[in-house]
Parts: structure tokens; C-alpha cells; sequence
């Protein structure tokens, strides 16, 4: 009995659609955390999830991974595996960036309302001079 070879690359999706569908899901996700911060307890699971499964499937399935490697080559694995992980990772670098600025907005408010030597002198310069601006 000979083995039958099915052939899969009319099956799967083509680099394009990867990509359409990876940007997609990366700016929802980024889209709910934008609108609500909460949400990135929601958003961080699924996409790791999401990544996560695409990487079991591809490597994990040796039999699915040889099929596709030759039938597809090694650049269609590749574009599989980095479009898998790129929500997670615009996710993970837009929570680092918020993060970031929200440090330095605090850090720029603390430092202009501090009650500083200089902050002090010119509110008193201006109390002294009825509210009016020294030029």
C-alpha cells in the first residue's frame, strides 16, 4: 500500500492575507487597550494565545511542518510564524510606550509643581505686582 500525499498549499492562506490579518488583529488590540487601559488584561492573554498556537502548529506538528516547508518553502513558515507573533509584540512595545510616557508625564508635572526656588519667586513676584506679568 503507498502513502497518500494530500496536498496542502491550496489550503492554507496566502503571505498576503497572513499580514492583512496580523495588522488587523495587532490594531484591535491595541485599539481596546487605547480605549479602555483595563482591557489589557483581556488583550494581552488572547494574543499570547493566539501567537502561541500558530508557533504549535507550524512547529510542533513535524508531519504539517515538513508538508509545508515543502510544498510552501521556508519563506511562507517564516511570514506564519512573525505574522503569529506580531499582535503580541505591537502590544507588548504600545504597553512599554505608554508606560514610558506616562512616567515622564508624571515625572514633568512633579517637577513644574514641585513648589522649586524658581516657581516660588516668580508667584510672588506676580502677587507682588497685583497678578501682572513682568516682561
Amino acid at each position: 500500500m503507498r502513502p497518500v500525499f494530500a496536498e496542502i498549499s491550496d489550503k492554507m492562506a496566502d503571505t498576503t492575507e497572513l499580514w492583512i490579518v496580523a495588522i488587523c488583529m495587532a490594531a484591535l488590540a491595541i485599539g481596546i487597550c487605547r480605549w479602555r487601559r483595563w482591557l489589557y488584561w483581556l488583550a494581552f492573554p488572547l494574543t499570547g494565545l493566539w501567537a502561541l498556537v500558530t508557533h504549535r502548529e507550524f512547529i510542533s506538528d513535524t508531519l504539517f511542518h515538513g508538508a509545508i516547508v515543502t510544498e510552501l518553502g521556508h519563506a511562507y513558515l517564516m511570514h506564519a510564524m512573525m505574522t503569529g507573533w506580531l499582535p503580541f509584540a505591537a502590544l507588548l512595545a504600545y504597553f512599554t510606550y505608554t508606560l514610558a510616557k506616562r512616567r515622564t508625564s508624571k515625572d514633568e508635572k512633579a517637577s513644574h509643581g514641585s513648589g522649586d526656588a524658581s516657581s516660588l519667586s516668580t508667584r510672588s513676584a506676580n502677587s507682588a505686582l497685583g497678578g501682572q506679568k513682568c516682561d
